[in-house]
């Protein structure tokens, strides 16, 4: 699901994609290409933002084109209308990743990687490789892992996620509010709280926002779901999405509020409104996305659709249901995409793939 795979790179990311470009790939060229055309599409381009690199290989690794070899997606539109698969008749997936290890995830080759910026593989392969791969991911990892690999490899499971519910608490949704209440506590219990990977935050506003309990509040599932059941509608009017939008990125995705977006936890942020904002939500929309939180707006039938568009990173991503007692319908539909959010991005402490923060397959 290409619109899954986006979600890697909404914010800033250095991407690889690893081709296997050999002969038996041929028939599959078009698709390939397009592949990686269509996701390059999706991503902003730029030296403070996304940076994508291709890599093709058979017996032997090439590097089309750098991390740094362009900063405009224009120019790397162009570059891949022009690509042709390498042909080959092996193939050796170790050496390929070998190669990206040593050559592209490097600064000389535009990683950002010592600045924390997250490095993310993806490996289009096409047959089962004639060499080792398990060999290349370890050895990427003895540089930088302590003690034992048997830690890295644990860390292969998905990294936490830091995750803020804005629920809209003005008199227009007072009768809807049980159900946005259900709906938060559906989402909590298929989160991983217990272990410290997850945390929650769940703040309502109206016309000032009102912070029910912040992401370092509560440590366990079994806190979050009592406090969650006890949530109150706020009530109030008129609804400001835009200042309740600025008030997270001042106060909740924090550092002191229990925020760990230094960490290289993804951060999220689920947006239920039930009516179109009175102020203006561009420029702190604007504002989260560029601190690196993905945002989820999910609406009923009194909200604004293209308001919903604007504050979400995707439009793909604004959601609608006609009665908030019919959240259920788009509960599977965002739990996936959040799911989906980076695995182990944490620079501080690379997993047994070194210094690939993620690699998809």
């Amino acid at each position: 699901n290409l619109n899954r795979i986006t979600l890697l790179s909404l914010h800033k990311a250095d991407i690889v994609f690893l081709v296997d470009g050999s002969d038996n790939m041929q028939p599959n060229e078009r698709l390939i290409l397009e592949f990686v055309t269509d996701f390059v599409k999706k991503l902003e381009i730029g030296p403070s933002k996304a940076q994508v690199a291709l890599v093709q290989y058979s017996t032997e690794p090439t590097a089309d084109f750098t991390l740094n070899k362009y900063s405009l997606k224009e120019d790397t539109l162009n570059h891949l209308s022009n690509v042709q698969l390498k042909g080959g008749g092996s193939v050796n997936t170790g050496r390929a990743i070998d190669f990206v290890r040593n050559t592209i995830f490097t600064a000389s080759s535009g990683s950002r990687l010592q600045q924390g910026v997250p490095q993310v593989l993806i490996l289009a392969s096409g047959r089962k490789s004639e060499d080792d791969i398990l060999r290349p991911l370890l050895l990427s990892a003895t540089a930088t892992l302590r003690g034992s690999v048997s830690p890295g490899i644990a860390a292969l499971s998905k990294s936490g996620r830091d995750v803020v519910f804005l629920l809209d608490g003005s008199d227009g949704t007072r009768t809807g509010f049980p159900a946005m209440r259900d709906f938060v506590q559906r989402v909590v219990e298929t989160l991983s709280v217990d272990d410290n990977k997850d945390r929650v935050s769940v703040v309502q506003y109206s016309r000032d926002p009102a912070v029910q309990f912040y992401l370092n509040t509560y440590a366990t599932k079994g806190e979050i779901l009592d406090a969650v059941r006890g949530l109150r509608h706020k009530g109030g009017r008129p609804l400001n999405t835009g200042a309740a939008l600025q008030y997270l990125r001042d106060n909740v995705f924090t550092s002191s509020a229990g925020s760990r977006r230094p960490e290289g936890v993804p951060q999220v942020l689920v947006l239920l409104s039930g009516g179109k904002s009175f102020d203006i939500v561009d420029a702190p929309a604007a504002a989260l996305k560029q601190m690196g939180v993905l945002i989820f707006a999910i609406g009923s039938r009194g909200s604004d659709s293209r308001e919903l568009q604007k504050v979400s990173h995707d439009p793909n991503y604004a959601l609608s249901v006609s009665e908030f007692t019919d959240l259920p319908s788009v509960q599977q539909q965002l739990q996936a995409s959040v799911e989906a959010v980076v695995v182990d991005v944490t620079p501080e402490s690379p997993t047994v793939l070194g210094r690939f923060s993620s690699m998809l397959l």
